[in-house]
């Protein structure tokens, strides 16, 4: 994947399930889904697609969360709290 290739895919999915009324909860899943298979493909410019839907923000705290439960880090002293 070229530099920011995985920016462009998920800016156009992020468009695409907006067009359509993707429902915000089935929208958060596959946003979460998304983000995996593009941060496996070694994804690191995620932060780009930030702002274009809040749903999207959503997914990328819990991945963040996910992360550091599992590498053992607090989530709240790296990021701050927004539960």
């Amino acid at each position: 994947m070229g530099w920011g290739g995985g920016s462009d895919v998920a800016s156009d999915a992020i468009t695409s399930f907006k067009k359509h009324n993707v429902p915000d909860s089935l929208r958060r899943e596959l946003y979460i889904d998304l983000i995996e298979s593009l941060r496996s493909l070694d994804w690191d410019t995620c932060d780009e697609c930030f702002g274009e839907d809040p749903v999207f923000d959503e997914a990328m705290e819990v991945m963040w969360r996910r992360w550091c439960e599992k590498h053992g880090h607090d989530y709240s002293k790296l990021f701050g709290d927004s539960s």
